[in-house]
């Protein structure tokens, strides 16, 4: 699934910088806890702590148990998939993140989440095969992420005049997540200098 195509930096730099941790403040018991004597809710939050306290081994070890427990929680599978990034393991995250998929096609943020590892790789044909079938309601942040993605994807590729009309496209966007607008930022800068600031 992986392409060993050097990364440039402003798209490297970019895909980066879409990460984004939902995490919640630590439990000091949470390792101590068996999934399957709790609910899936209760499972989330303490998935969410031991990521916070940076228990990430423990992590995944709880988040692997609950959904054996918990296979119709969804939310945990995404937790699963974020403590795989965190632990430097794209090839379970991608995994991950396709099961996600697969349980639900309509949802287009997995395929985002798979498209951005990807691009970080340099997989450029898998990322665009993701990107195709995230399939993103209009005028929706999704929406927009997928636009920038496009446009880092084609910045990467050397096709500066499509990257250009999809981050215009991006730009002019009504929503976008909000950790997104660093990513966006960026990439403006490298593609048109006249948004740079004045040292």
């Amino acid at each position: 699934m992986r392409m060993t195509v050097p990364m440039g930096g402003a798209a490297k730099a970019g895909a980066w910088l879409l990460l984004v941790l939902l995490l919640v403040p630590s439990s000091p018991n949470a390792a101590e806890t068996e999934p399957e004597e709790i609910p899936s809710a209760e499972a989330e939050g303490e998935a969410r702590s031991l990521l916070d306290a940076g228990f990430v081994d423990g992590a995944i070890k709880f988040l692997k148990s609950a959904i054996d427990r918990h296979r119709e929680a969804k939310v945990l599978r995404w937790l699963l998939a974020r403590a795989y990034l965190l632990d430097g393991n794209d090839f379970w995250a991608l995994r991950t993140l396709a099961t996600i998929a697969a349980l639900d096609p309509t949802d287009c943020e997995p395929f985002l989440w798979m498209a951005w590892i990807q691009l970080k790789q340099g997989a450029l044909d898998d990322t665009r095969e993701n990107l195709a079938a995230a399939g993103c309601p209009s005028g929706t942040p999704s929406e927009t992420r997928k636009t920038l993605l496009l446009a880092m994807l084609e910045h990467h590729a050397g096709q500066q005049d499509s990257a250009g009309r999809y981050l215009t496209a991006a730009r002019q966007a009504e929503q976008i997540y909000e950790e997104d607008r660093a990513a966006l930022d960026h990439l403006t800068s490298s593609l048109d200098p006249s948004h740079l600031a004045f040292l």
